[in-house]
C-alpha cells in the first residue's frame, strides 16, 4: 500500500464525514459527490507528479441543473457549473500542496480538512441554494473566485439561474446583479445586445 493511497483513502474518509455521498477514487483523484437542492455540489482533490513531489489541488463545483432545456441537448447545456479553488476564495491558502513520496500523509490530509472546513465548506454552504448563489455573487464575489476564462462568464451564469426565482425576486436579482457586475467593471455578456 502506497502512501498516495492512504492519502487518497483517507481523504475519503474525511469526505464521508462532510456528507459526501458518492465517493469514487483512484490511483490518482478523488471525486465526491453531493445533492443539493437543482443540483450537486462536487469535491475533487487531484495528485500530479512533478519534480520529484506529488501536487496537490482541491477542486469544488456546484451544478445546478437547469429544467427548461430539452433532453438530449448535452450536459453542457443542462447545467450552470461554478467552480473554485481554495485560494481563490482567501489568498491563506496556497494554489497547490507538496506532497512528498513516503512521507506520512497524515499532516497533509489533515491541513486539506482544514482548508476544506475553514473556507471550501462554507462557501459551499452559501452557494448551495440558487439565492444563496446570487446572495454570494451580490456580497462577497470578487474576480478570479471561481474558473472562468472571464468574470464576466460568472455573472452570465447567474443571470440565467435568476429566471428559476420567483417572479419577484427575479427581476430585483437581475438589477442587482447587473448593477454588481458594473461596479466591478465587469460587463456581462448579455449586456453587450441590450
Amino acid at each position: 500500500m502506497t502512501n498516495t493511497y492512504v492519502l487518497l483513502h483517507a481523504f475519503a474518509e474525511r469526505c464521508a464525514d462532510w456528507s459526501y455521498d458518492h465517493r469514487q477514487v483512484d490511483d490518482r483523484q478523488i471525486t465526491a459527490s453531493r445533492s443539493i437542492p437543482q443540483g450537486s455540489q462536487t469535491l475533487e482533490l487531484g495528485l500530479i507528479w512533478k519534480r520529484r513531489s506529488w501536487r496537490v489541488h482541491l477542486t469544488v463545483t456546484t451544478a445546478f441543473f437547469l429544467s427548461d432545456e430539452a433532453p438530449g441537448e448535452g450536459m453542457g447545456r443542462s447545467t450552470m457549473q461554478f467552480s473554485t479553488r481554495p485560494s481563490m476564495l482567501d489568498p491563506q491558502w496556497p494554489n497547490e500542496w507538496h506532497y512528498l513520496q513516503g512521507t506520512n500523509p497524515e499532516p497533509i490530509v489533515q491541513n486539506l480538512a482544514e482548508v476544506y472546513e475553514q473556507t471550501l465548506g462554507p462557501h459551499l454552504k452559501v452557494v448551495s441554494s440558487l439565492p444563496g448563489l446570487v446572495h454570494f455573487m451580490l456580497e462577497a464575489y470578487q474576480q478570479g473566485m471561481f474558473l472562468e476564462p472571464r468574470a464576466s462568464r460568472s455573472f452570465d451564469k447567474a443571470l440565467k439561474l435568476t429566471q428559476f426565482l420567483g417572479p419577484g425576486a427575479r427581476e430585483e436579482a437581475q438589477v442587482a446583479l447587473r448593477v454588481r457586475a458594473q461596479v466591478l467593471g465587469i460587463t456581462p455578456w448579455d449586456d453587450l445586445f441590450k
